[in-house]
């Protein structure tokens, strides 16, 4: 939590249009990661997607420069993070 409360964070410092989801279903790799050994703090950054697993889905360019911009800052300032 304290992970993904940091990237919000950063997300609102930067003006960076974003929201949080907390997902009651389906798995990305990072629960792999997370649960693996003593676990590694884990988030995943994911974009809105139509049609997600047909041949072509639909994404709206401005979530993924939303999203691009939001990794860079979190990347920017991640040695700021306090665990």
């Amino acid at each position: 939590r304290e992970l993904v409360a940091f990237i919000h964070d950063v997300g609102l410092k930067n003006n960076i249009p974003h929201q949080l989801v907390v997902k009651t279903a389906g798995a990305t790799d990072a629960v792999v990661m997370q649960t693996a050994g003593y676990g590694v703090r884990v988030a995943g950054i994911s974009l809105p997607c139509r049609y997600i697993h047909a041949p072509c889905g639909i994404v709206q360019k401005a979530d993924i420069e939303s999203s691009i911009r939001l990794i860079s800052e979190f990347i920017k300032n991640i040695h700021t993070f306090q665990i």
